[in-house]
């Protein structure tokens, strides 16, 4: 149990003396000459213990951890409005620690500036404009002497389908019309499979004749033709089974299904340059696993309908399935080989029930109605996967090192969007809904009026370092909305979550899993010049049937912050025990800027003597007790409380404690300290977490030695060892 013993005068405090019952302060309890020279050896040896126990003080240190800077915010907005400008500590649209630093009233479009005091360290504040319907929050950065913020708030509206290609993606748009036939298009020489049958054979086929016909009608039945050598055209009409399995195959064919035609096409035995065209109104069932080729063709060209059978299928080896009808699948998982490209075009509607899988060199066009009910995944670089539709599916997977994913319409899923180790671009006019997602190595580039929507959870892990995570426009004046819901949780690593261009969010909150952590900070970034917060409850999108973009919606719902800009007052003893840990007396100051007030917080005491706590001539608390208190977890409730009036943080210079020796001998210290002296006090921002009983303030705050030795800003006192100080 420790007592303020007195050593003599610190003559690093602004404030400090010592005082007897004699009548003149210049007679130390008419000791003169020898108690001032017991004061002057108390401050060397203090100095001596603070250089060895602390740190050797820095010359230029002035002990201040705050700085008073400017703020000039660009407002924007409506000329005709008035605004009003809360400056924050934090960010209020995803914290609820902020502060409120400071408040403005301006016109739209002007320029409006105020003073605020943050910690030196402080490189950005936010700027909350707020109107009768709408907030807005924007990061204001330091540049210079001043913190600077610009409104320049979007309004989104909607579009009906981009009209952009993108440069060097591999796909052909064809005209198909001559592609598909109908019975007027049979020509003359087309032979039916009875032709070939031979009377003295018992009505048998005579397969070795039939190698020489070029085209063949089917019509209502069954066949299953052996066709070893040459190519030639099928024209099927009515309900045709066609069954190439069983030893029986065709080497290559087009097979063009007419009008009002069903074929039931069965194959085992591949067919070489495949190619079947389905016309409008008629429907293909295609019980095959695959689409091959070998030396050219596998192409399936729809407009009607087209099932496959199959519970998985697989368009591989440069193979093409040009949909502008309906598809109906299980699951399809395309692998070509490498250099061997297949492309899947859809401009009608596509029905998946399972998975959607895109392997190797697989590539993917949709333009019209996709759904995919299982996942949607791209597993390997080189692939492209274009929307200019209504995309819809289960969980979504984008990997694989890639950036040549793109989305024109609008993608829509329904689990979980996976991103890692590649790019998104969310084009012009295009928008994204999914109910949860987590991002790792991953970049979504965004265009003008694009929306990134995700209803629940976020997680966004340890990127590479020197990599860049996060949303970013695509162009300087592009304008771009992102909406995160649940809880947006942010890997302890640099930068892990950031945004960059004229991007308006709006996120339910943000979980840091680097707090606390100095070597991490910040591990999110939503300060960026032109990026805007909006209020998460208010905001949303809303999209209508047929359109691309959807409309972005946002109202009241930032409340500006209602507490209050808090400081911290510790003081250290003279000494006498040399343990350094600045809990002596400990005060927390909640300045009410706005109302020129603040409440003063008697939070901790440890010391055994008598101490009056006053603010400037005005005695605040007296602790008579002799009982250390609050220098041990847990915590106990605060000592006492009071309210003074506060103009400025100047102010804070105002405190000092008067300690009161057994002998009638008091000693004061203030709370301002002496440029390049050891200091006896210091004013900290925020809720400072004190030292355990008699741990060096070192132990407690390991930064702090730099501090004091090297006057570097490194907001040490935010980085507590946890089980050394009090909770």
């Amino acid at each position: 149990m420790k007592k303020f013993y007195v050593r003599g005068l610190m003559a690093l405090t602004a404030c400090a003396s010592i005082v007897g019952c004699a009548n003149k302060e210049t007679d130390f309890y008419d000791a003169g000459i020898a108690q001032r020279e017991a004061a002057q050896k108390a401050n060397a040896t203090y100095a001596e213990k603070f250089a060895s126990n602390v740190g050797q003080v820095n010359a230029n240190q002035d002990w201040n951890l705050l700085a008073t800077r400017g703020v000039s915010v660009s407002v924007g907005g409506d000329a005709t409005k008035d605004y009003t400008l809360y400056v924050c500590s934090e960010n209020p649209a995803v914290s609820k620690q902020s502060t409120l630093l400071a408040t403005i009233t301006a016109k739209g479009g002007t320029t409006a500036t105020v003073d605020v005091t943050t910690s030196k360290a402080t490189d950005v504040v936010y700027v909350m404009r707020a109107d009768a319907e709408q907030q807005f929050v924007a990061g204001a950065r330091l540049d210079g002497d001043k913190y600077v913020a610009s409104f320049s708030v979007p309004t989104a509206s909607s579009a009906r389908r981009a009209s952009a290609v993108v440069s060097g993606d591999p796909f052909t748009f064809e005209n198909t019309d001559s592609y598909y036939k109908t019975a007027a298009d049979i020509p003359a020489n087309a032979k039916v499979p009875s032709d070939f049958a031979r009377a003295d054979w018992g009505g048998s086929i005579d397969e070795n004749a039939m190698q020489s016909a070029t085209a063949f009608k089917l019509n209502d039945g069954t066949y299953s033709l052996h066709l070893w050598t040459g190519s030639r055209d099928f024209y099927v009409s009515g309900n045709v089974t066609l069954d190439v399995k069983n030893g029986k195959s065709i080497n290559q064919a087009r097979i063009y299904v007419l009008p009002g035609a069903t074929l039931d096409f069965n194959m085992d035995e591949y067919i070489n340059n495949l190619e079947i065209y389905v016309s409008a109104t008629a429907t293909l069932n295609y019980n095959a696993e695959k689409l091959y080729k070998q030396d050219g063709g596998g192409k399936i060209y729809n407009r009607g309908v087209l099932n496959f059978k199959k519970a998985n299928f697989e368009a591989n080896q440069d193979a093409v399935v040009y949909n502008e009808g309906e598809i109906h699948a299980t699951n399809i998982t395309s692998k070509p080989g490498d250099g061997h490209r297949s492309f899947f075009y859809n401009f009608g509607d596509l029905d998946i029930k399972g998975k959607f899988e895109l392997n190797s060199c697989a590539n993917f066009y949709n333009e019209g109605n996709t759904t995919v009910q299982g996942e949607t995944s791209v597993t390997q670089q080189k692939i492209y996967w274009i929307n200019k539709g209504h995309y819809v599916t289960g969980p979504m997977a984008f990997s694989a090192k890639n950036s040549t994913f793109y989305n024109f319409c609008q993608l829509q899923v329904n689990g979980n969007a996976h991103m890692y180790d590649g790019e998104f671009n969310l084009m012009d006019n295009s928008y994204i809904v999914a109910e949860t997602a987590d991002f790792d190595n991953f970049i979504v580039n965004m265009g003008n009026n694009s929306g990134f929507n995700i209803l629940g959870s976020t997680d966004w892990a340890a990127q590479g370092d020197g990599t860049y995570q996060g949303f970013r426009t695509m162009k300087a004046s592009d304008k771009a909305y992102v909406r995160l819901g649940g809880t947006t949780t942010v890997a302890g690593h640099l930068h892990s979550l950031e945004m960059t261009g004229q991007i308006t969010y709006a996120i339910r909150e943000i979980v840091d899993l680097g707090a606390g952590n100095s070597g991490v900070q910040p591990t999110y970034v939503l300060d960026n010049a032109g990026v805007v917060g909006a209020p998460f409850a208010s905001s949303g999108f809303s999209t209508k049937p047929g359109e691309c973009a959807a409309t972005w919606g946002s109202g009241g719902g930032i409340v500006p912050p209602a507490a209050p800009v808090m400081y911290s007052i510790a003081f250290e003893d003279l000494g006498s025990i040399g343990d350094f840990d600045f809990n002596d007396v400990v005060l927390y100051v909640a300045h009410r800027v706005q109302q020129q007030k603040a409440m003063v917080y008697f939070m901790a005491a440890g010391g055994e003597l008598s101490v009056d706590v006053k603010y400037d001539t005005q005695t605040l608390f007296t602790k008579t007790n002799g009982v250390i208190t609050n220098t041990q977890n847990p915590r106990g409730e605060i000592i006492d409380s009071t309210e003074i009036d506060m103009t400025s943080v100047a102010d804070l210079q105002k405190f000092s404690i008067v300690v009161k020796k057994d002998n009638n001998v008091s000693l004061t210290v203030g709370s301002a300290s002496v440029k390049g002296q050891a200091p006896q006090a210091l004013i900290i921002p925020g809720n400072w977490q004190w030292p355990i009983e008699q741990v060096n303030i070192t132990t407690a705050y390991p930064l702090i030695k730099d501090w004091v030795e090297g006057v570097n800003d490194n907001e040490w006192y935010k980085y507590p060892v946890a089980d050394k100080v009090v909770r």
